[in-house]
């Protein structure tokens, strides 16, 4: 055995991964390509992996895609702060592309157990196609799941071996390249504006050293990967507003963690919120079985249940299982701190293109098993939904009735069934949000929301006052009861309320008032309403001059 310096062995080791990674002809290997659909490399000049994509050129590859294959179609769903599109392409068999609206409103009844009895839904499943929902990005600086969409999007559109056709006659793929485009342009560009003519493994590289605040975030700076539940930036709602109108059976959200790691997916680690039923973790554990298969055919390392758990509801895992989908997180080695190449302490060298490939093979691997269980995983779609309790939560205008009525049109936006009383509600049987008896008869004008609705597993998650924690350590938050974050009074009853009540259309608005419209002197605006500093910034855009009242005043009592 000759023996080499440390130096020079983990420059043979990068010398050698370089030169594998540089041979690696396609992240997901074409066997009989549709000659009409351009590959990756031939559109962009480069293989997927090979450097980094900025967005637009995502987004043209993914026009080129839709232009030039009958299994694909393009939907813009919105926009970003910054003006650039969100996306995703909807790919499956061309009879299934010309019946889209069918298929929304299949799953749409399947979301529904109230529409449609046990023999019905089986006849509905018989035909129907699984719907798996693939997020790449939504962490900006977590760039190799972007890089790798692009893989599985060629695959599925050009590939015409038997085995690619049956998959798409039984999956429709909705596949979303870039959740972030601003974060990962702050990062791309940035990145590209550090590296030299080739990629620098060594970890003290500045090309490894991202600055603040990278490219994690939106444009407001925002986590993206905390706001599926609350809905706060335009992104998070855009999507919502996509994703429901697909109602998919599977959402996979694809991540990146520290170089040092390997590869994580499904099952979780615990705890798994308490509203899940059990199907979440089998599921979780099939999906992983069908990865692992992956895996281990290439000789790849990974990792289950550690680490990510199933609590908060407000992840791009835990949020679309409360949807019924079986939602997964997976965990790519990387992360901003990888560059394009990274030497890690064991000597070896991580590639971009090591990284993307793992993701492509990964979320395929994912579309072949719902493909395969296509039937069942339908079927327990539509059992998720099914009620378990009887209940009410109810919501009084209280003393910031827009505030109230904010609420309310955040819960419509998840897909909540929502009613307003046309008369007073006794107070029997009502406890508020600490448990105490109601005091007085809720009045007329009273938001309803009824638990047995289909969403009723997430509605007791987010308005519940405490969630059950069955183990003490966890990833993330612990705490987010919606009526205690937005301040607003709330009750809830073991039975829905005998009180008329109408089921409302449409989110609710307040309108407001003027009241002694004559002043001459000036008006009051009380800044514990919600509405106060949107209203204040708006009368000063007017020019109008404010003053701020520094402390407390009485005036005609």
């Amino acid at each position: 055995m000759i023996r080499m310096p440390s130096f020079v062995r983990a420059l043979l080791a990068t010398v050698l991964l370089l030169a594998a990674g540089s041979a690696r002809a396609t992240l997901l290997p074409v066997v009989d390509p549709d000659p009409a659909v351009p590959s990756p490399a031939a559109f962009l000049g480069y293989e997927p992996g090979e450097r980094f994509t900025p967005h637009h050129r995502i987004a043209a590859y993914c026009e080129a895609l839709a232009a030039a294959s009958d299994r694909v179609a393009l939907v813009r769903y919105g926009d970003t702060y910054e003006g650039r599109p969100l996306l995703h392409l909807v790919i499956s068999d061309p009879a299934h592309l010309a019946r889209q609206d069918e298929l929304r409103d299949a799953y749409a009844r399947l979301a529904d157990p109230r529409s449609l009895d046990d023999d019905a839904a089986r006849a509905l499943v018989a035909d129907l196609p699984v719907a798996v929902w693939l997020s790449f990005g939504i962490h900006g600086n977590e760039s190799s799941s972007s890089e790798a969409a692009l893989a599985v999007a060629y695959y599925l559109a050009a590939e015409r071996d038997p085995a690619a056709r049956d998959l798409l006659r039984d999956a429709v793929v909705l596949l979303d390249p870039c959740l972030n485009p601003d974060g990962r342009d702050r990062y791309v560009n940035w990145y590209r504006g550090q590296r030299g003519t080739s990629p620098d493994p060594d970890p003290v590289a500045r090309e490894h050293d991202e600055p603040w605040p990278g490219g994690r975030y939106n444009h407001y700076l925002f986590d993206l990967n905390r706001d599926w539940a609350w809905l706060t930036q335009a992104e998070s709602r855009a999507r919502a507003k996509a994703y429901l109108a697909w109602r998919p059976q599977v959402h996979v959200d694809l991540h990146e963690m520290w170089p040092e790691a390997t590869y994580f997916f499904f099952p979780p680690e615990r705890p798994v919120h308490t509203e899940y039923p059990p199907q979440v973790v089998r599921w979780g554990q099939i999906f992983g079985r069908g990865n692992a298969r992956a895996f281990d055919e290439r000789g790849w390392r990974y990792y289950t249940a550690e680490s990510f758990d199933l609590f908060y509801p407000g992840y791009g895992d835990s949020w679309p299982t409360f949807q019924g989908a079986i939602g997964m997180t997976y965990e790519q080695a990387g992360h901003g701190v990888a560059g394009a190449s990274y030497r890690r302490d064991d000597g070896t060298v991580l590639t971009l293109a090591d990284r993307a490939e793992r993701h492509a093979v990964a979320a395929l691997a994912t579309v072949r098993t719902a493909a395969e269980r296509r039937t069942e995983r339908l079927l327990d779609f539509r059992e998720f939904f099914e009620p378990t309790e009887r209940g009410a939560y109810l919501f009084p205008p209280g003393d910031d009735p827009p505030r109230t009525a904010q609420l309310i049109g955040l819960l419509q936006a998840h897909g909540a069934e929502v009613s307003v009383t046309t008369e007073s509600v006794s107070r029997r049987g009502l406890k508020d949000h600490d448990g105490k008896d109601a005091r007085d008869d809720l009045p007329a004008g009273t938001y309803v929301v009824d638990l047995e609705q289909p969403l009723h597993r997430f509605l007791r998650a987010v308005l519940e006052p405490e969630a059950e924690l069955p183990d003490t350590l966890f990833y993330d938050l612990s705490a987010w009861s919606l009526p205690s974050a937005f301040g607003v009074e709330t009750y809830h009853a073991g039975r829905v309320p005998g009180a008329d009540r109408e089921l409302l259309a449409a989110p609710p608005t307040v309108e407001g008032r003027l009241e002694n419209p004559a002043a001459t002197y000036a008006f009051l605006v009380d800044w514990r309403r919600n509405g106060a500093p949107a209203a204040a910034a708006r009368l000063q855009a007017a020019g109008i001059r404010l003053h701020a009242a520094t402390r407390a005043f009485t005036l005609d009592g």
